[in-house]
């Protein structure tokens, strides 16, 4: 650049089917080469100068790298790519049509910051496309039968199978057979069948806690037949409903 103007190929200008944004990004790092033709520039930066998103910025230099118009040197993590401008590569047949006007640069004063013509403006990462993350891979476990048929006797969506194997696992034989019995009275209980269930414990739970141990209170059902065999036995020969 000198003296506040900034040369531009006449292919820039032959090309009528390059983007608005690449014409403006390539007079952008044309306006900030070295005497080499060189710019080293972050993709952060020339959205913000252009007021646009780094996302727009990373397509239109792929853009204007697949036109051979610019040259990109990655130079390692972290730092900023370091962009070649081919200015003197000619148009192909079939990008050659109606030329663009070649009056876009019009005489102006040049400003202080256009006078000092830096050759790089940022040296922040650049933007990579985000990566699309792996599928997880389910683990296929097998349980033995013993648990199996406890798991599946426990309600559905309390606990974790992984987590309640583990507490399993460190019960003995006739603590596994105890916790199957008293699962069942307290599938009956009044504490795990009021509200469709909302009190009921995790399975791992359950376990660690050893509530077999602790007989859980009488659901309404089975305490409305204690009471009827109560009085019946009080009262022989008689029939409570």
């Amino acid at each position: 650049m000198s003296d506040g103007f900034t040369c531009l190929p006449n292919a820039l200008f032959d090309d009528p089917s390059i983007s608005h944004l690449s014409f403006r990004l390539y007079a952008t790092l044309a306006k900030h080469q070295n005497e080499q033709g060189e710019c080293v520039s972050g993709q952060d930066a020339l959205a913000m100068e252009l007021n646009v998103s780094e996302r727009s910025i990373y397509t239109a230099l792929k853009d204007l790298e697949q036109r051979k118009l610019i040259e990109v040197e990655q130079r390692g993590t972290g730092e900023t790519n370091r962009y070649t401008l081919m200015q003197d590569r000619k148009p192909t047949s079939d990008q050659v049509g109606s030329r663009l006007p070649t009056t876009l640069m019009q005489d102006r004063k040049p400003t202080s910051d256009q006078s000092r013509a830096p050759a790089s403006i940022s040296t922040t990462k650049e933007y990579t496309p985000p990566l699309t993350p792996p599928l997880r891979q389910v683990e296929n476990v097998s349980y033995p039968d013993d648990f199996s048929r406890f798991w599946i006797a426990y309600p559905k969506g309390h606990g974790s199978k992984k987590l309640s194997y583990e507490c399993w696992t460190k019960l003995t034989l006739p603590d596994r057979e105890e916790a199957r019995l008293g699962l069942e009275l307290w599938k009956g209980s009044r504490r795990w069948t009021e509200d469709d269930g909302r009190y009921v414990v995790d399975c791992e739970r359950y376990l660690k806690r050893r509530y077999w141990e602790n007989p859980p209170e009488l659901s309404k059902r089975d305490e409305y037949a204690e009471q009827k065999a109560r009085r019946e036995a009080m009262f022989p020969g008689s029939h409570f409903v």
